[in-house]
């Protein structure tokens, strides 16, 4: 695995150590390199094919539709480019609604789907497009697949399923998904956001109808993004008000992380499996009462989310926010009042909850780093412990 020390070195550095890559992720230098490229020579419209300029971009980003198809091998042509995951999910479901021809559309999915996804659900539901049928899961946020064989059973046209927990980290069964989908008649909308160049996913999800991928999870730009499907006609999208001058630059840098996202993903899963691993190790010898959130028999190799019962996990973070950059849950809800949606959906206690910590190292983190942000992490829990039981003694 290729480390670079500049992009998270440890904190004597002056550096604060990144451990929040389900959040984000820095982008790698060759993905930087071939955007900066494309700035100065792809400057053209790539609607525009009268003259070589546009061509030439065209040219791009029909490389960057191969690149990322390749993620979950499917066709380049199948490849629609957004704005991100959350513009993807939306116009996914749009197409998904707008080509069925029924209405309302049964939509099955989970309450421990990504924000995105259960927003855009909420406002078709609100405008009487679609209805809901909520699959059951277990406290370890897996898919109780009994709920969905019954849901499938009384009768769903499309199923949501995300691939992989984007707080826990809990790997869900597609595969097995997509094909009892199929087998009752049923689409399925594949939310690989967090999976994509995580997991291996082009088996897995080459028979979906519709694939969500991002750029900025897998060390490429922010801002691009893409639904794959073979459903969506260019009229479809079109008529669903996505036509615009494509931006050349980060589509090529999202072509680029995806190829290699695909290349390197065995070695990144082992890198950051070990990495996860060791933190997972130090933490658990420091903090007896420690626990692990999730189903840590199936979750992505970079996903650490814990809880110690009694340090409230906001206050750990304002304690690291100069150290260790980690999380309390989902970006997209970062600084929300209420508590986690999946973890109340988890059915953890109230404890586990007010202490939780996502945290996920990434390809650019060192072993030092880990050990250095283990002691921080470590020691701001213990601090916010020995306060919080001053204020209960007195």
């Amino acid at each position: 695995m290729r480390e670079n020390p500049d992009r998270g070195g440890p904190a004597a550095s002056g550096q604060t150590i990144y451990l929040d890559h389900h959040a984000s992720t820095p982008m790698d230098d060759r993905v930087i390199a071939s955007m900066t490229d494309a700035m100065h020579c792809l400057f053209g419209n790539a609607n525009n094919v009268e003259h070589s300029v546009g061509r030439d971009a065209a040219k791009a980003i029909d490389r960057a539709k191969a690149q990322v198809a390749a993620l979950v091998d499917a066709e380049p042509s199948d490849v629609w480019f957004t704005t991100g995951s959350s513009d993807a999910i939306r116009m996914a479901l749009d197409a998904a609604v707008a080509t069925s021809g029924r209405s309302p559309l049964r939509v099955a999915s989970m309450k421990v789907e990504h924000p995105a996804l259960l927003g855009a659900l909420g406002a078709l539901e609100k405008a009487e497009k679609i209805e809901i049928v909520w699959l059951a899961i277990d406290g370890r946020a897996q898919l109780r697949f009994d709920s969905l064989q019954t849901a499938l059973a009384l009768g769903v046209d499309l199923v949501c399923l995300m691939a992989a927990n984007n707080e826990v980290g809990t790997i869900y069964p597609i595969s097995k998904a997509i094909s009892a989908s199929h087998a009752a008649g049923a689409d399925i909308l594949i939310d690989a956001t967090q999976a994509a160049g995580r997991i291996a996913l082009h088996v897995e999800a080459a028979d979906a109808d519709y694939v969500i991928v991002s750029g900025h999870k897998i060390y490429g730009p922010k801002g691009a993004g893409a639904v794959i499907s073979s459903l969506i006609k260019p009229q479809h999208w079109d008529d669903l008000g996505h036509r615009g001058t494509p931006n050349a630059p980060a589509i090529v840098g999202f072509g680029i992380a995806a190829e290699l996202a695909r290349a390197e993903i065995l070695q990144e899963c082992d890198h950051v499996g070990r990495l996860r691993d060791r933190l997972e190790a130090r933490l658990q010898a420091e903090l007896p009462e420690l626990v692990i959130n999730g189903d840590t028999s199936s979750r992505l190799p970079q996903s650490l989310h814990i809880s110690v019962p009694g340090s409230l996990n906001d206050a750990v973070i304002a304690l690291l926010s100069d150290q260790v950059a980690i999380s309390t849950g989902a970006a997209c809800a970062s600084g929300a009042l209420t508590p986690s949606h999946v973890l109340q959906a988890m059915g953890l206690a109230p404890t586990l909850i007010d202490s939780a910590l996502r945290i996920s190292p990434g390809r650019f983190t060192t072993a030092r780093d880990i050990d250095v942000a283990g002691d921080a992490i470590a020691q701001a829990i213990l601090d916010v412990l020995h306060v919080e039981k001053k204020r209960i003694a007195c």
